[in-house]
């Protein structure tokens, strides 16, 4: 190994979920899968925190060279120690579903709710 070898250490729980965010998000590979749809195309972030592991799954765009353009790719992943996705957020997916304002029901005795013709 040269100069810039580095050890990385993963444990067990750490590596099955990522392995768990991976297999989620991409689709089977084939002999026929293009570069950008395999996970070597992409850089893996992990934050452990209590039970949880936050992954940030973003493509690299140096691996494919010019034939990978990213468009709103990429996932968010909460998987528990045990391996179960908690949470995913896949491409340009909201965070949270929008909040919707609160509407007083008096307003709306005798309103038309269909987009407001009459």
């Amino acid at each position: 190994m040269g100069a810039d070898a580095q050890a990385y250490v993963l444990d067990g729980h750490l590596l099955r979920a990522v392995q768990v965010a991976v297999e989620d998000f991409f689709p089977k590979q084939s002999k026929d899968t293009p570069c950008w749809g395999q996970p070597e195309a992409y850089r893996y972030r992990v934050i452990h925190q209590g039970d949880i592991f936050f992954i940030l799954i973003h493509e690299a765009p140096e691996a494919c060279g010019s034939a990978f353009v990213g468009v709103d790719t990429g996932a968010r992943y909460a998987v528990s120690l045990d391996g179960r996705i908690l949470r995913r957020s896949v491409g340009a997916e909201p965070e949270a579903p929008p909040v919707l304002p609160e509407v007083d029901a008096e307003v709306l005795d005798g309103a038309v709710l269909d987009g407001g013709a009459q």
